[in-house]
């Protein structure tokens, strides 16, 4: 199981919507990003989040010079995604992300990646909410997010509503 996962701006964004944030950081992990994100990452806001336990990365001269070099080759990615995914590589360790096109690039270089769906079962399996908390957080994120898949997504509510 991993212990570092380097997270984008979605995943935080998800899991404020939906308010479970705290019980995130409850999890065994270690959760890092880059200073990218932090210069995006305006609700919830980076001081939250650093106070919650995120790490924040920064890159140095070097990394950055490979950053843009990178963001050119995967043709108008996002910076602060590309970063996360230059950590994820740098670390060796899993990416959560929901965005799809760093999903697909991450995989095809053959980084772990994991969505907020991956995160609401480990919190349900590791008992930090109930069923009840996680159909409440999932229905909260899909009614802003409209990357979950949709039959995953029912088929975990008609599992937590009957954990309830």
């Amino acid at each position: 199981m991993p212990r570092i996962l380097v997270s984008d701006t979605n995943i935080w964004i998800d899991f404020h919507r939906a308010d479970l944030l705290n019980a995130v950081f409850r999890l065994p992990y270690t959760f890092c990003t880059t200073d990218f994100v932090k210069a995006e990452l305006t609700t919830p806001g980076i001081d939250y989040m650093i106070s919650l336990g995120l790490t924040i990365h920064s890159l140095d001269g070097n990394e950055i010079k490979q950053l843009y070099g990178l963001c050119q080759s995967f043709n108008n990615s996002a910076l602060a995604d590309v970063s996360c995914l230059f950590l994820a590589n740098a670390l060796n360790c899993p990416l959560l992300t929901g965005d799809g096109r760093l999903r697909k690039t991450a995989g095809q270089q053959g980084v772990i990646v994991y969505g907020s769906l991956w995160l609401l079962d480990r919190l349900f399996t590791l008992k930090i909410i109930s069923g009840k908390e996680a159909s409440e957080g999932l229905r909260a994120m899909m009614t802003k997010n409209g990357r979950l898949p949709k039959e995953a997504c029912q088929k975990r509510l008609t599992a937590w509503d009957a954990a309830c």
